[in-house]
């Protein structure tokens, strides 16, 4: 790879957040030098105005050596993410991918195509990832390994890329019958990787950190990483996808913007990765208190005494320990997908159809990212719905 890898970035209606992005990227050293290909998503109902002033806006952005827009036409974010990078990487064989809710550092670009150049001969290296807490990584060199994958941008080749694939409930359930390895996910790539895993298995998730990170830890793959955060994430605001409302993500953004040393032959430094890994694992902080206080309130004033909550996640946890405290009991947690007899925190884990079978009428929506799609499952069923509103 002799060129700088093209950047792709995906919008919707996010404006405010597309304009901090792109200002970011702007500065970047090596941004006059870049193309930068933006693909904006068709509307859904309802979303009209927000994209046609997003597409508007789009076509101001300068400096860069070339900007180029694709605007589609069917709304579709995986096929508006999907496409976009199967174009660029069929084009360029390697690229740089972003969202519109990623705020890079002045040597983002420089590091990422550094990097590309350097481990594209090292066919353990899955791909890029240039995000890091906030915590503090000792080591000589400005980057380090490891068997998980961030997708708050990265840098990719095609050959990699195609190695990603959909985690099936089969692959999930052989990892699951693997005590090492899953101690060793725990230990070295985070336990919160399991859920996510879970949820790709079930049918309920469809993303590229997360086929990435099945793959490096069930296959002799690593992740580079940049010593200090070259992204920082705006989306955990509430209006991200996939993300809940939380401070712990927030990072200071190196100022190195060259002469970054990549040595070709690193290794994994598992105390490291154990570092990284604990971050990810530590539930602490990952919820808002916000959240818990505004369904807290949801429930007390409609003096129930017990309900349902759909979610096995961090928010679920910490939820379960708050509604403790005002004597509201919970009957059962909600997964679409169950496993047999699962349970959760010492509770049944059902479907919410099984749910309202068994006449449950409050249902406490434990997810902040996938709320609306939660509601429109439920909205035929004659019950009542909590959950978190911005």
């Amino acid at each position: 790879m002799s060129k700088l890898a093209p950047i792709g970035l995906t919008v919707y209606t996010r404006l405010d957040h597309t304009k901090r992005t792109i200002e970011a990227l702007q500065k970047n050293t090596l941004a006059k030098e870049s193309h930068l290909y933006i693909f904006s998503d068709a509307p859904k109902k309802g979303d009209e105005e927000n994209v046609s002033e997003m597409r508007r806006y789009l076509k101001t952005i300068g400096g860069f050596k070339k900007v180029i827009i694709t605007e589609r036409e069917e709304n579709s974010r995986i096929n508006n993410n999907r496409l976009g990078q199967q174009f660029l990487l069929d084009k360029y064989g390697a690229m740089i991918w972003l969202a519109e809710d990623q705020i890079t550092a002045p040597g983002f670009l420089k590091f990422t195509n550094d990097a590309l150049v350097q481990y594209e001969k090292r066919e353990d290296i899955l791909c890029i990832s240039l995000f890091t807490p906030n915590i503090d990584i000792q080591t000589d060199n400005d980057c380090f390994l490891m068997k998980r994958l961030c997708a708050w941008g990265i840098g990719i080749w095609k050959d990699r890329y195609e190695k990603l694939k959909y985690i099936s409930k089969n692959d999930y359930e052989l990892m699951m019958k693997q005590p090492k390895l899953l101690n060793r996910i725990k230990k070295y790539s985070g336990s919160d990787l399991l859920e996510w895993f879970k949820a790709e298995a079930n049918g309920s998730l469809d993303g590229l950190d997360t086929k990435g990170s099945f793959l490096t830890v069930t296959d002799s793959y690593y992740c580079v990483y940049p010593k200090k955060s070259l992204v920082f994430n705006t989306g955990h605001d509430g209006s991200g996808l996939h993300s809940g409302i939380t401070n712990k993500y927030d990072t200071q953004l190196w100022d190195k913007d060259k002469g970054f040393y990549l040595p070709i032959d690193i290794l994994e430094e598992k105390k490291i990765s154990q570092k990284v890994a604990s971050f990810y694992s530590d539930i602490q902080n990952n919820i808002s208190e916000s959240v818990l206080d505004q369904l807290c309130s949801k429930i007390k004033e409609a003096k129930v005494s017990s309900v349902t909550l759909w979610g096995t996640g961090d928010l679920a946890i910490h939820l379960s320990e708050e509604l403790k405290k005002i004597d509201v009991e919970v009957n059962y947690f909600l997964n679409s997908w169950p496993q047999k007899n699962e349970l959760f925190l010492n509770k049944k884990v059902i479907t919410p159809h099984e749910a309202v079978k068994k006449g449950e009428k409050n249902i406490v929506i434990c997810s902040i990212a996938n709320r609306h799609k939660m509601l429109e499952e439920i909205k035929e069923f004659n019950i009542n719905a909590y959950y978190y509103t911005n």
